[in-house]
């Protein structure tokens, strides 16, 4: 097939659905309008209504704009369009005078010339049609999701289990005090209770008789104490007499 055949409408408007497809020709490659129907076939950019009146105001030897829809179009003038597209717009600046702009683009237009020759070897005829739509029909396939079985409680406790046994397996013995220790009964010594005796002073030794405090007590100690006390002083009496 000659490239510039005009190439049947059916196969244009198969090449046309898949290029727009991508993100960067749904926009207007000047002003970034959605929805460009119009083609700069001197650059391969997707342009609005608008940028084309406006191409086609800088004249056929700046850029030659066709539709997407009304115009006839041939091979080779697709070609530029597939390997151009609006992804390469930024290489022309931001400059939103567009004579300006592309007055000193034609250095692109002779890139995409080359591109358009080269591509002819690796993919003669009409084979970048078919592997744009092959590319743009798998990346509109749904993704597969790969179903996994979620285990059971059952299989997760006996599971928890059996690492917890693992881990009991891998710590080490800890050393034990001997039974012999343990059941060994401890005897306890029982104190006894000091006892309070009198003195010759006024106050009370402390001996170790607890016998005499159970039978005594403190109130009875005091009240032998008097007694004493008043024993010698009859005795002292007596002598005098």
């Amino acid at each position: 097939m000659s490239g510039d055949e005009v190439l049947d409408k059916s196969l244009v408007n198969k090449f046309f659905k898949y290029a727009r497809m991508q993100s960067n020709n749904k926009r207007c490659a000047d002003c970034s309008n959605s929805s460009p129907i119009w083609v700069t076939v001197t650059y391969g950019f997707f342009i609005c209504t608008e940028c084309a009146a406006k191409h086609r105001e800088l004249g056929v030897g700046i850029t030659k704009v066709k539709s997407t829809i009304l115009d006839t179009w041939s091979l080779s003038e697709l070609r530029r369009v597939y390997v151009s597209g609006n992804s390469n717009a930024p290489k022309l600046g931001k400059d939103t005078d567009l004579r300006a702009k592309y007055t000193k683009a034609k250095w692109y237009s002779d890139a995409v010339s080359e591109l358009s020759e080269k591509n002819k070897e690796d993919e003669p005829g009409i084979s970048f049609i078919e592997n744009l739509t092959k590319r743009s029909e798998r990346a509109l396939e749904p993704r597969k999701v790969e179903e996994k079985k979620m285990p059971k409680f059952s299989d997760s406790n006996a599971k928890y289990v059996e690492e917890k046994n693992t881990m009991s397996e891998k710590q080490p013995d800890l050393p034990r005090e001997p039974r012999d220790k343990i059941n060994k009964p401890v005897a306890i010594r029982k104190n006894s209770f000091p006892s309070l005796q009198t003195s010759q002073t006024e106050g009370f030794n402390v001996e170790d008789r607890g016998s005499d405090v159970r039978k005594l007590g403190f109130g009875a100690l005091k009240v032998q104490k008097r007694s004493e006390d008043n024993f010698s002083s009859e005795q002292g009496d007596v002598s005098k007499m």
